[in-house]
């Protein structure tokens, strides 16, 4: 049984039944600590392991259960652990019945393939904001969504963020498979070796891979900076920011779908947090490359023979004349323009909390990028 029907057993109502008296409320409590492990991202030391095993002893020999656990030392530990990690009404027993409900209705949701949760749900048990304090520089919002990870803790969903692993990623493959193939390359000296290399097939396979590679970092590109353009909008809409404004007004009217880059820029950025001409200027020389770029990846996710008859070209020669140099400047660029709207905002609108945790990155070096933050909490959880 894995670990998700496990604890969907335990916590059970058909379980709870077994139950009664001192011996249920020794359960119940070991299934709240194996909760607040989960929540505080310490399921995978080996104190949580023990929690799981005391409350499937519980069930299995529920007479000698307060013979072999102590209530008040169980009671003891969980409402401390409750009011260190700022659940609200810690020290209540109706606090622990309440968490037991709460994380059965969790797991059924993953069950059925739900793990993001808005913030409002988990700010129903906990403070958010004293919880994340921590490890999050601003508040998270009751319209933000939570992942609830079972291994791993809660985990604020930062769209932007998977999107610039994505980008990350992608130029890290690409990369390993560009030097690779220069190195096969180098070892081909002359003519008819260098030829031979092009005809073999580790060669040609090598070279399909970067052609691919390509195409997705330009794909890469766009949605990363789409993401973030998209993400600041929810949270505009969210708090219903400038609403007098018609314009603005009416683009919070649209389906969410229906909202392109585009939109985000010309109706909220540059009007309501561009000041100066010369801020105005960068913006729109940053967006026109931008939006070359974005053709270029439109014409690979959207791979036809249609033809570009002002030009009488193909649509798809825009993506086979993409090579390392024109996917570094691409990923420059994506970079630059997402950094560059976040100089603008206010403290209190800007996302990127989590750029100085990690690697800044430089293209122009030709190597691989970390997108591993060595001060993470997990990074630092110890097995024990």
């Amino acid at each position: 049984m894995g670990l998700l029907d496990t604890l969907i057993y335990l916590t059970k109502s058909s379980t709870l039944r077994k139950l009664s008296g001192e011996p249920k409320r020794l359960y119940k409590y070991s299934i709240v600590a194996t909760f607040f492990n989960i929540v505080a991202g310490k399921h995978l030391q080996t104190g949580q392991f023990e929690n799981i095993e005391i409350a499937k002893d519980i069930i299995r020999d529920p007479k000698n259960a307060s013979e072999n656990y102590s209530l008040p030392h169980f009671k003891k530990e969980v409402h401390y652990c409750l009011r260190l990690r700022h659940f609200h009404n810690p020290d209540s027993g109706e606090t622990v019945d309440y968490l037991f409900s709460f994380f059965r209705e969790k797991l059924e949701g993953l069950k059925k393939g739900k793990r993001f949760w808005k913030g409002s749900e988990f700010e129903k048990i906990i403070s958010l904001d004293e919880f994340f304090k921590d490890t999050h520089a601003r508040p998270i919002k009751e319209h933000h969504w939570i992942d609830f990870n079972i291994e791993r803790g809660l985990i604020p969903t930062i769209p932007e963020f998977i999107t610039y692993g994505d980008l990350i990623n992608s130029w890290n493959l690409l990369l390993e498979r560009w030097k690779k193939y220069q190195k096969l390359a180098e070892e081909h000296t002359g003519f008819i070796s260098q030829l031979d290399f092009k005809k073999s097939e580790k060669g040609r396979e090598i070279e399909y891979e970067i052609f691919t590679l390509q195409r997705t970092c330009y794909t890469a590109c766009v949605t990363f900076v789409e993401s973030y353009l998209f993400y600041l909008f929810y949270n505009f809409k969210s708090i219903k920011l400038f609403e007098e404004d018609n314009d603005i007004s009416n683009l919070y009217k649209l389906n969410e779908r229906n909202i392109n880059d585009t939109n985000v820029i010309e109706t909220i950025i540059i009007p309501k947090f561009i000041t100066t001409e010369e801020n105005n200027k960068k913006m729109k020389d940053l967006y026109n490359e931008f939006e070359h770029i974005n053709n270029t990846r439109n014409s690979i996710i959207h791979t036809t023979a249609y033809e570009d008859k002002s030009k009488q070209k193909s649509f798809m020669e825009l993506f086979f004349e993409i090579n390392l140099d024109k996917v570094e400047k691409s990923m420059t660029n994506s970079i630059e323009i997402v950094l560059f709207i976040e100089s603008l905002l206010p403290e209190e609108h800007k996302l990127l909390q989590w750029w100085d945790r990690f690697e800044t990155p430089d293209f122009s070096l030709r190597r691989k990028i970390s997108i591993v933050n060595p001060e993470s909490n997990l990074s630092k959880l110890s097995s024990i």
